[in-house]
């Protein structure tokens, strides 16, 4: 049986992690994790103590995650990426766009854009890019994407794509062809925007920025 004075050293050491939580079998993605090493564990009947060089104890939520705007709480029930999200953009409906270094969303297949619907879900939106995107931009039914790819709604676009958000499918008319890869888009009126790379970029052999 644990001393008082033990429990009190690891008390002070480090903060309470799963303090009055039965000490059970926790889902796998949502293990509880700390920001800084553990130096010690112990379980006193149904509460787990653990001292170490940390300051915070929580869920862990790789990559991202949708968080309360009043509490910060995060939403554990939406699909999670196995890579970085850049950018993550509303989609009208309650959902988001989300783009970035992953290639699966809660297990689906996803190459760096996916959709998650307002319950946390992989939509079948599935443009396939072939890099990762950096950036967003929703305009009526128009997804505008910006990033590394050379190819995404099933076709060859490079760094900057327009897709049809009903089935993710480029649009043929939009190619405007950057020479090199694009991180910022912004839409006043009738004119995109388009930003990114270390040098001066090209759209449509013009200078940006790129008329619809």
């Amino acid at each position: 049986m644990p001393t008082t004075l033990t429990r009190l050293s690891l008390l002070l050491a480090a903060l309470v992690c799963l303090l009055a939580r039965p000490a059970q079998a926790q889902t796998s993605g949502q293990l509880y994790v700390t920001n800084g090493q553990v130096n010690a564990i112990l379980r006193d009947g149904n509460t787990v103590y653990i001292g170490g060089n940390f300051s915070y104890v929580g869920p862990s939520i790789p990559y991202g995650s949708p968080v309360d705007a009043g509490t910060g709480a995060p939403n554990l029930a939406y699909a999670r990426p196995n890579s970085n999200v850049n950018v993550a953009v509303p989609d009208g409906a309650g959902g988001w766009y989300i783009g970035g270094a992953f290639t699966q969303v809660g297990g689906v297949a996803r190459n760096y854009l996916a959709q998650l619907d307002a319950n946390g879900a992989v939509t079948a939106f599935n443009p396939n890019a072939s890099s990762p995107v950096r950036a967003l931009l929703l305009a009526g039914s128009t997804l505008y994407a910006g990033g590394a790819f050379t190819s995404i709604g099933g076709q060859s676009r490079s760094y900057l794509a327009a897709l049809n958000t009903a089935d993710g499918t480029a649009l043929a008319s939009f190619n405007p062809n950057p020479s090199t890869s694009v991180s910022a888009l912004a839409l006043a009126g009738s004119t995109l925007y388009v930003g990114g790379g270390a040098s001066p970029a090209w759209v449509g052999k013009r200078a940006m920025p790129w008329r619809r």
